[in-house]
């Protein structure tokens, strides 16, 4: 999901860019993926918000 700001973010040590990919990853490839939320639906979120999938 992207969100759009309401103004211009300031980039510093705790605020950056994010690459996006020009296109889909093939079926089975290891991703490194990062963001802030839960694993599971009952779950509290990881002390680090980065997974790398498929496991």
């Amino acid at each position: 999901m992207l969100i759009k700001l309401a103004s211009t973010a300031t980039l510093n040590s705790y605020v950056q860019t994010v690459s996006l990919p020009s296109s889909c990853a093939s079926a089975g490839t290891n991703c490194l993926i990062s963001g802030w939320g839960n694993m599971s639906a009952s779950g509290s979120p990881p002390d680090v918000p980065v997974g790398s999938y498929p496991e």
